[in-house]
């Protein structure tokens, strides 16, 4: 399929972080329309049938998932609810008027309309990752890297400036300048510092891959004496190395300026993921030197431009604040999960839930549980987490085939690598954030993970190197 594809994802991507992270229901719904029809054109587009076909383990998992979470809005007489979970039957009769006299029947989620909104997010991106998957060829994956790295870059830099102008007092906290914000702490285009961080533990690594694969691609050319590696810099594909190490660079510093401690926790795994990968597959010479040498720059420059000092004494004011308060919210939440053990309140009805179960004291209403795992166990019970286990352990076990073929060209390997880890890096973040629940990055979720689980297309149109099977890069 032709780079036209990938751009379609793109659009999709940088709409989804620049409308505040699609948080509000003007912005969400396009981005659901247009991921689902994006994901059907990478499935059904003629251009696809000389792709690898549909992942069907992945598919299977992602489609138990949404039959899981349609059995909570199926509706059900009074009496079935109160049999298959008496929470619910007791939080409908105290918030559904009318519930069971004349309100005879209704689904197990406690707000199906939410539980509805939360459907449609989840499978439009889950039809974009199918699509995606199978849709994307090595040019447009490629494609695709680059232009999440010119949309992270183009986020950072709107970070920065927003972060330097409102630290001299020249500016309000308002995003794009004029843009009031619900948050306490926004940056760049979105409403809360923590949500910008989980923005960039997806793209970031992803670009370090992009970056890494035109290192070891790139420098192939170099010739192996000293003038001849200086005279590279002027080629065409040493621009493009810099460029994309800048990028990566810029992108690392914004993300430190956040100064949010689990972004900041996630960035620190994913340079040490990548650093391991380097180490691991990238054969000794001059191109593993400069690879290194990058990303320990990358972290040290980005820590020590926001601040060592600074950056620790934001790590020490979790002392005795209960981790901000987070251990509270989650006691709150395994209180829900004890209530609605098997079936959930509903997806995406957490904040409901809190409602009832939010001490009274408390005088705001917690909305998110801070720990994505803990909150889809509180709305989805075990019928809706066995099944989203199921779907994380069948991805993870397709990506980690994929890392087992050999037919990998080196820059497709190291975008794998580096989709890979941003996986992980936001799946740390998810521990004690909500990142995810904002559909900005449910989408760059989407992309991220399809990068990730592409199947290797055996040398179509490449006179590439290849580097599968956990074979380093050899140099030239």
């Amino acid at each position: 399929m032709p780079s036209s594809f990938a751009f379609l994802i793109l659009g999709a991507i940088a709409w989804g972080a620049l409308s505040f992270g699609a948080v509000h229901a003007w912005a969400a719904v396009p981005l659901f329309c247009a991921s689902a029809a994006i994901g059907a054109v990478g499935l059904a587009a003629p251009g696809a049938r000389s792709r690898p076909p549909l992942n069907w383990p992945v598919a299977a998992g992602l489609g138990l998932v949404a039959a899981a979470v349609l059995v909570q809005l199926v509706p059900l007489d009074a009496a079935t609810i109160a049999r298959l979970s008496p929470a619910t039957h007791d939080a409908l009769q105290r918030c559904v008027a009318g519930y069971p006299d004349t309100v005879t029947a209704h689904p197990l989620s406690i707000r199906p309309s939410s539980t509805w909104f939360g459907l449609a997010a989840f499978a439009s991106f889950a039809l974009l990752l199918l699509g995606a998957a199978r849709g994307l060829g090595r040019r447009s994956r490629r494609t695709l890297a680059a232009g999440v790295l010119v949309v992270g870059f183009g986020l950072a830099l709107l970070g920065i400036v927003q972060s330097g102008l409102s630290g001299w007092g020249l500016a309000p906290s308002r995003i794009y300048g004029f843009v009031p914000t619900t948050g306490a702490s926004p940056f760049g285009p979105f409403h809360n510092r923590n949500h910008f961080a989980g923005w960039m533990l997806m793209a970031l690594p992803l670009g370090l891959g992009y970056f890494i694969g035109q290192v070891a691609h790139g420098m192939r050319g170099a010739g192996p004496t000293l003038r001849e590696r200086v005279l590279w810099f002027s080629s065409a594909q040493a621009s493009r190395v810099i460029l994309a190490g800048l990028a990566v660079l810029v992108m690392g510093l914004s993300l430190a300026l956040t100064f949010s401690r689990s972004g900041i926790g996630g960035f620190a795994v994913a340079i040490a993921v990548s650093a391991v990968s380097v180490i691991r597959r990238q054969a000794r010479g001059p191109r593993r030197a400069v690879v290194l040498l990058y990303v320990a720059a990358l972290l040290a420059l980005s820590i020590g431009w926001a601040g060592f000092d600074a950056v620790v004494a934001r790590f020490a004011q979790l002392e005795g604040t209960g981790l901000s308060g987070r251990l509270g919210i989650w006691s709150d939440a395994w209180r829900v999960v004890r209530a609605f053990p098997w079936t959930g309140t509903g997806l995406n009805t957490f904040g409901d839930a809190m409602i009832l179960y939010q001490p009274s004291e408390m005088t705001t209403r917690t909305m998110e549980a801070h720990n994505d795992y803990l909150q889809l166990l509180s709305d989805g019970g075990v019928l809706v987490a066995l099944p989203a286990l199921v779907s994380i352990l069948l991805l993870g076990r397709e990506i980690r085939r994929r890392f087992r073929e050999a037919a990998d060209d080196v820059t497709s390997y190291w975008l794998r690598v580096g989709a890979t880890t941003g996986l992980v890096a936001i799946a740390v973040q998810e521990t004690v954030e909500f990142s995810l629940r904002l559909p900005g990055h449910g989408v760059l979720l989407a992309a991220v993970a399809a990068i990730a689980l592409h199947e290797p297309e055996s040398g179509i149109g490449s006179r590439e190197p290849r580097a599968g099977n956990g074979n380093q890069d050899p140099e030239s």
